[in-house]
């Protein structure tokens, strides 16, 4: 009996002791609040246990519970404890992890959640540092710093930019400037940009664009310099001199993009400097004027493959410097199968003998070099994602085009997104030069190799070629257009509008 009141005496004196080794993490009476690593720490499974990760220097976390000289916290999709001496409250020297553009007004709140104390309001449209996500009961939050306002946003009405994302255009700075964290007027600075250099554009905000450089992601004024990308109209076809890389700016020491062989074509966007803005299989670079020349020679002849012996053109496409013919066999001799126009864009199968073995179309044949000259462009558009709904001007005229392919026992065109997208790239070249030939010399098939025809009108006055139905009787009273819109061969079509003060531009495309 006295063995037994021992044993449970020793066993209530453990029990004591280990209940005051255990720390307390009483969350109930904690608001979580965000703090930041004053220097790179580690994140433990425990208080005082195994290491589970690393936190950078400056980076912000969320504390959920402190005891023990600890904070249990939570770092993107981590949960951890950190040793309280290693946090702080956030400050400028916050690590920033991101633009987050507002999509909506919104309250900042004090935590990650509405019912905490609101720290202020963002306006739509403007961008903040992104500090941290997290996701609690199913809900994602993200910490951001505006100005002087730090606090928890929804998702929901939001759009993140990092590092990470997709560029959709280039932006060539001509003012030396600051890649700031957000949009307010007193946002940190994370980088420098300096005149000369080219920055991966991630959003165009109108007044402000979200850029990279490096590993930063931030705000840059767009009228610091000229934004270039896939619609951008090309001045005219530029060739290479010599073996060219194509840079990301104009100082020693910018980035190669892309190299470019001896004789490839390019298109020509711009000249700052002592340099030459092109694009090049849909890569846009700088390259020193120097480097290159106008794809005219001193004798006003287009330099051509007339020398090809071997090798076949770089990116595997040509374009015809005239109208001529296409041969059954490599010989001039041969049978005639089509004569392709000036400016048609083709695929290169194969070069020798002065000949190159094309396809274009339903034709697969051969041209002499000397009509030839290699493309400056990949013709093969991409519309992954390409959202034309608003395009309702151009879908009205498909959907009229089709009505009078029905009354003649025609089948639909399906309409395609890849030919939509030509078809608003068109519509704004044909605005500034009214041409079948695009800006940049070459045929409508450089922007898709698939393009078959195309059907472009121009209306000036308050009535003339307004409406979608004014076009379609406008096409169908001229016999050209009415032949290509009543092809029986074509199978997919895409179409636009334009209007420019009392100008209204159209264009139908074809495959």
């Amino acid at each position: 009996m006295r063995r037994n009141k021992k044993l449970l005496a020793l066993l209530l004196s453990l029990v004591v002791l280990y209940a005051a080794a255990m720390p307390s993490f009483a969350q109930s009476a904690f608001t979580p609040k965000l703090m930041q690593a004053s220097s790179a720490t580690k994140l433990y499974s425990g208080p005082g246990g195994a290491v589970s990760g690393e936190v950078q220097k400056g980076a912000v976390v969320l504390a959920l519970g402190e005891g023990n000289g600890y904070y249990q916290v939570q770092r993107e999709d981590k949960t951890g404890y950190i040793a309280a001496d290693k946090l702080r409250t956030p400050d400028s020297g916050a690590r920033v992890e991101g633009v987050v553009r507002f999509t909506a007004n919104v309250n900042t709140y004090a935590g990650a959640d509405t019912k905490s104390e609101v720290t202020g309001k963002l306006i739509s449209g403007s961008a903040a540092a992104r500090l941290l996500t997290v996701t609690i009961n199913n809900a994602t939050w993200i910490a951001v710093r505006q100005g002087n306002i730090t606090g928890f946003v929804s998702a929901a009405n939001t759009a993140v930019y990092t590092r990470d994302t997709k560029p959709i255009a280039s932006f060539l700075v001509t003012a030396s400037s600051s890649i700031k964290s957000g949009s307010a007027p007193n946002d940190i600075k994370l980088a420098s940009a300096s005149k000369g250099e080219l920055l991966d554009v991630l959003y165009n905000g109108g007044g402000y664009l979200i850029v990279k450089k490096g590993g930063v992601a931030g705000i840059l004024p767009a009228a610091n310099g000229t934004l270039y990308d896939d619609g951008t109209i090309a001045e005219s076809t530029v060739v290479a001199k010599a073996n060219i890389k194509l840079l990301a700016g104009t100082g020693g020491k910018a980035a190669s993009l892309t190299s470019v062989k001896k004789g490839a074509g390019l298109e020509k966007l711009g000249v700052y400097g002592s340099h030459t803005v092109v694009r090049y299989n849909g890569v846009i670079g700088l390259v020193a004027s120097k480097n290159l020349k106008a794809a005219q020679d001193a004798a006003g002849t287009t330099q051509t493959m007339e020398d090809a012996t071997s090798a076949a053109p770089q990116n595997g496409y040509v374009y015809a410097t005239a109208d001529a013919p296409v041969y059954s066999e490599p010989s001039a001799g041969n049978k005639k199968l089509a004569i392709i126009k000036q400016g048609t864009t083709m695929k290169a199968l194969g070069v020798g003998g002065g000949f190159v073995k094309i396809e274009v179309g339903k034709v697969t044949g051969y041209m002499e070099g000397k009509y030839l000259a290699q493309s400056p462009v990949v013709p093969l558009l991409d519309a992954t994602g390409y959202d034309y709904s608003k395009q309702t001007d151009g879908l009205e005229l498909i959907a009229s085009m089709n009505a009078y392919r029905k009354k003649s026992g025609l089948k639909a065109l399906q309409t395609d997104a890849i030919l939509m997208k030509a078809a608003e790239i068109r519509v704004k070249e044909i605005a500034q030069y009214f041409s079948h030939t695009r800006p940049n010399g070459l045929g409508v098939n450089s922007i898709d190799i698939d393009i078959a025809s195309e059907n472009m009108a121009r209306g000036v006055g308050k009535t003339a070629l307004k409406t979608a139905r004014d076009m379609a009787e406008g096409f169908m009273g001229s016999s050209a257009h009415m032949q290509n819109a009543m092809n029986s061969s074509f199978t997919k079509t895409g179409a636009a509008c334009l209007r420019i003060g009392d100008a209204t531009y159209w264009v139908q495309l074809f495959s």
